[in-house]
């Protein structure tokens, strides 16, 4: 904590002032100016009638003309989470309102709140669970289903930027050329991962990452609760246990983030299982990145354009980081929730009958779909697994590239990259389109094979020319990352 005197800036005199007017007592110099985000001030003071944490609201923030709006609507949500005994930290209620004004500046005033923050590095399975319980509980108070609407989509110019930056001589241009390819890859993904989301809404917070609680005992304390809305609650669940999970600080632990799933679940489950195709949400780091490029670009204070430049080095690191994870998280939301086998009795492979037994390849391939998705039947994967190895036997080609799936994410089998890139090169050379697209993206990113960008462009343009939609888009995707890469 920094002390600080009056004599060193009018703020000091407008929070005295402050005190004095709300009846909070006469305040007790030097004031401490204590950790508060990127965005807000911060000050401990002490008065004959306690302690308090003020917050000082970024004046350009409160210019906006959506801010007051936007802070009474978390502030009568922060009210129904105290009334329903979640651990946070509510602003102090004086004269009937939280938000206090004084000298044209605006302020909340909290009880001071003893504990620390948990450094990143130190965060503990269980803290994860607790996090995740939190979330849960709130996602659970009034939570309603809403109408399917076309989401707001991404579409940030990031060519406009770089060329912003190097007319400034200013390195990030490079920076952008350089991650042109991830950056749009990103983009794609969360416009996907939006447009795939369940239609529900109830009260979120996500804003309520490591650095916003706080820990006394062993009891969490949510502060900071300024970003609360209704909004949709896959969106906080994804990007909140990949926060807790490690994935900001570049270490990502699969059993902190299936243990906030754990207390998350424990307390809110709407149903929604599948997770593997809105990973893409993690990518609203580059929502952070853009705002942080404009205040490195064109703020007039240079202490604010050295934080905008760090800032945006910082989230490039982390959308690099979460694309170098995408697949490996993808697989673990798809094994622990998309395809974990439900409690009902299915037939092993050994006992079935002779009319199961004469199916034809075909036959085998649908079921073994079904019941990798629980379409009408439970969920099995191992028992997928079988059936599409034995319509893969009979010559089923489909069945060869999705066995192929199963060899590369260990569904029903083992991880075995040597089988599945065998299994997608056979389907490739049979003329499938999303075989074509996986074998170019094992030569494009050296996966089990050595990487050779001349195999790769080749199978990536033969997708791209398969007649198959979805293939095509795919290799052209990664197509465009080579070159950018």
């Amino acid at each position: 904590m920094i002390a600080i005197n009056p004599a060193n800036g009018m703020i000091e005199n407008v929070i005295e002032k402050l005190f004095m007017d709300r009846g909070l007592g006469a305040v007790r110099f030097p004031i401490a100016s204590v950790s508060g985000g990127f965005l807000h001030r911060m000050f401990k003071v002490e008065t004959e009638k306690g302690c308090f944490a003020l917050k000082h609201l970024n004046p350009n923030i409160m210019k906006r003309p959506e801010a007051l709006e936007n802070f009474r609507t978390a502030e009568a949500l922060e009210s129904i989470l105290e009334a329903a005994g979640l651990p946070i930290v509510p602003a102090i209620a004086l004269d009937g309102c939280k938000m206090q004004s004084c000298e044209g500046k605006y302020f909340y005033i909290f009880r001071w709140q003893n504990g620390s923050i948990t450094d990143p590095n130190n965060i503990t399975i269980e803290q994860c669970r607790i996090a995740g319980s939190i979330q849960g509980k709130m996602h659970a108070i009034a939570p309603t289903k809403t109408e399917r609407s076309e989401p707001e989509a991404s579409a940030f110019n990031w060519d406009k930027y770089a060329k912003e930056a190097s007319k400034q001589s200013c390195a990030l241009g490079k920076l952008l050329d350089e991650n042109k390819g991830l950056l749009e890859h990103a983009q794609n993904e969360l416009n996907k991962a939006r447009a795939a989301l369940p239609a529900f809404e109830c009260i979120v917070n996500e804003d309520m990452d490591p650095k916003n609680v706080m820990w006394d005992g062993g009891k969490p304390y949510v502060i900071d609760l300024e970003c609360l809305e209704r909004g949709n609650p896959v969106i906080s669940a994804v990007r909140l246990s990949l926060q807790w999970a490690g994935a900001d600080i570049f270490k990502l632990d699969f059993a902190k983030l299936k243990a906030f799933f754990d207390g998350y679940l424990a307390y809110y489950d709407n149903g929604f299982r599948n997770y593997s195709s809105v990973f893409g949400l993690a990518y609203t780091w580059i929502e952070w990145l853009e705002y942080n490029l404009k205040r490195a670009l064109f703020s007039a204070n240079d202490a604010e354009r050295d934080i905008g430049a760090e800032e945006t080095k910082l989230s490039l690191a982390r959308i690099k980081y979460l694309y170098d994870n995408e697949e490996a998280v993808k697989r673990q939301f798809w094994l622990w929730f998309e395809a974990s086998p439900k409690s009902l009795p299915h037939k092993p492979m050994n006992t079935q009958t002779d009319n199961e037994i004469s199916m034809t390849a075909q036959e085998m391939f649908e079921l073994a779909m079904k019941h990798i998705y629980g379409d009408g039947v439970p969920e099995d994967n191992d028992l997928a697994f079988e059936l599409l190895t034995k319509a893969h036997e009979m010559g089923h080609i489909d069945a060869a590239y999705n066995l192929g799936i199963c060899f590369h994410y260990g569904y029903g089998t083992q991880i075995d990259l040597a089988k599945a890139y065998a299994l997608y090169l056979e389907a490739a050379n049979a003329g499938h389109g999303k075989g074509m697209e996986l074998v170019g993206r094992f030569y494009n990113r050296g996966i089990f094979v050595d990487k050779n960008r001349e195999k790769a462009e080749f199978w990536l343009k033969k997708a791209v020319e398969s007649g198959d939609a979805a293939a095509a888009e795919e290799a052209k995707k990664e197509l465009n990352f080579q070159q950018n890469d």
